[in-house]
């Protein structure tokens, strides 16, 4: 799953700093030069600091999205929310961003583009209002389509209704007959089936909440 969506975290541009050579450099002139006792006791107080600022750095960088792994970063889901089930670190990442979006969204229309293209889906994406209360999102190659719905569905409005319409080929793809597909195109779970009983072609799904 791939997505344009990114984000500059402050340490990008932060130099790791070596606190030894920086305080050695601010000594006052009298302990400058010929004083090793001086210099080993300042660089042995401050290679301690150097050791607690990187721990503490690994500590935020590890329950960070954008850097965690592995069991931080299905701790981190936990936290907010998302249900890891079989996805691998770097898909799970993409839905944990895209719930923490969830959980700050109050509903409103130009949300679910947002929410899509933190997701990585960007094809033939439509919404549609409907009176008094629904909403229909719809798009096309859709990766992991049940969690991508369940993240739309619970963004939506108390007491809104809404259809999600997915397929997992091009918009223009789908309503084919299974003799115009390949053999490795077929869609052997729904409708469309030539007269030969092959097996079925394309529709989209659709899921409501």
């Amino acid at each position: 799953m791939a997505t344009t969506w990114t984000a500059t975290l402050w340490y990008d541009d932060i130099e790791p700093v070596d606190h030894s050579a920086l305080g050695l450099a601010r000594l006052i002139w009298q302990y400058r030069g010929d004083q090793p006792r001086v210099q080993a006791w300042l660089e042995a107080f401050l290679d301690q600091v150097d050791s607690v600022e990187g721990m503490a750095f690994d500590v935020y960088t590890g329950l960070w999205p954008l850097t965690a792994v592995g069991a931080q970063l299905t701790t981190l889901g936990k936290i907010v929310g998302q249900p890891r089930g079989t996805l691998v670190d770097d898909e799970y990442r993409i839905f944990i961003l895209g719930r923490i979006f969830v959980n700050r969204g109050d509903g409103q229309l130009p949300q679910f583009y947002e929410l899509l293209e933190i997701l990585g889906v960007t094809e033939d994406i439509r919404a549609y209002e409907f009176r008094p209360a629904a909403l229909e999102i719809s798009s096309s190659q859709i990766d992991y389509p049940d969690t991508v719905g369940d993240l739309l569905g619970d963004l939506s409005a108390g007491g809104v209704t809404l259809d999600f319409v997915h397929s997992v080929s091009l918009d223009a793809d789908i309503f084919e007959t299974a003799d115009t597909l390949g053999a490795d195109q077929l869609d052997v779970a729904r409708g469309l089936e030539n007269l030969a009983g092959t097996t079925g072609g394309r529709l989209p799904g659709h899921r409501r909440y």
